[in-house]
């Protein structure tokens, strides 16, 4: 109610002041071809435009973004797919010992490590998916910024239904979409990670009391068995060998593990990102004064662009994300 009350006052004012210039053109009907100045037009030229943070936001957030994506210590994915290999080493020769027919517990055991083979290498290949989207996001930002940047001129007045408001908030959607596909991989990795863990370590409980029991589960049923097992895998295969695989295995186990907490960490952090840019995308649609571009908004655009060129150099000719052996 505020709003129309508001505008009409602004009519009237404008009315006023251009009561002169609209009777001639009213006398002469072949100029209304030329009146470009429309009363909204008139409403936004009456209000002084106003300087909105948004570019400085967005390009503070989207820094924020690249550098702790950078900053992952993830595990190569290609180690973690082939650690499927010890795994399904050490299942068959469970199940080639003369023991496996009267001992109940290997075949279990045997399924077991199938299985966390299994479930390490689609964890490996999502892992391979995100690294991949991570790429992809840096080099298509510094695409987005770019245009951006070089759409935008200082003092520009971007009116709400300007082509180059337009074309910015274009831009915007493209960047927060593609935060939005880089969330849903490392979700998709962290889900794994989750459904990894409880198979390597699962929570054993007490059906009477419900507390967790001393019963060994997971995988230090595999440990166990391979320590009382040693003679019997003796004479299906050289038992230094199969502790290598062992070994190789269980650190592999480890490194991976040792990612959940930052897995958990860059989701939190990648949810917060992606709420930020929402408000500011929408905060731009909905601006209803001029947004003035300074020459500070240029600056951060700019130098949002310099950095993300620095550290998609980085990922791309320095080894890629830093990962942990």
């Amino acid at each position: 109610m505020l709003e129309k009350f508001f505008f009409a006052i602004l009519i009237s004012l404008a009315a006023y002041y251009f009561h002169e210039e609209l009777c001639s053109l009213w006398e002469n009907y072949s100029h209304l071809e030329k009146l470009t100045i429309t009363f909204e037009d008139l409403f936004y030229r009456l209000m002084p435009p106003v300087d909105d943070p948004v570019f400085r936001d967005l390009g503070n957030s989207t820094v924020l973004l690249v550098n702790q994506i950078a900053n992952l210590s993830i595990k190569e994915s290609t180690g973690i797919t082939n650690l499927r290999v010890p795994a399904n080493f050490l299942a068959n020769i469970i199940t080639r010992s003369p023991s496996s027919l009267i001992n109940l517990s290997s075949p279990e055991i045997s399924q077991y490590l199938k299985h966390i083979g299994n479930l390490l290498f689609i964890l490996g290949i999502y892992t391979e998916k995100m690294q991949i989207v991570g790429k992809f996001l840096f080099k298509e930002i510094e695409n987005e910024f770019t245009i951006i940047y070089q759409t935008l001129d200082n003092n520009d007045l971007l009116l709400p239904d300007s082509a180059k408001k337009s074309l910015t908030f274009s831009r915007m959607s493209k960047i927060l979409n593609l935060v939005t596909d880089f969330r849903d991989r490392a979700k998709d990795v962290l889900n794994a990670l989750n459904e990894f863990e409880e198979l390597y370590r699962p929570r054993i409980e007490s059906h009477a009391a419900g507390e967790e029991s001393d019963e060994k589960g997971g995988f230090s049923r595999v440990e166990d068995y391979f320590k009382r097992n040693r003679e019997e895998l003796d004479k299906v295969f050289e038992i230094s060998v199969i502790q290598l695989k062992f070994e190789e295995l269980r650190t592999g186990i480890r490194g991976v593990l040792i990612s959940k907490p930052q897995s958990k960490s860059i989701m939190k952090f990648l949810d917060k990102i992606r709420k930020d840019l929402i408000r500011i995308k929408e905060s731009f649609g909905k601006m209803k004064r001029r947004k003035i571009v300074t020459e500070r908004d240029l600056e951060v655009l700019a130098q949002t662009i310099e950095i993300i060129q620095n550290i998609t150099y980085n990922w791309m000719y320095e080894g890629d994300i830093k990962r942990i052996a």
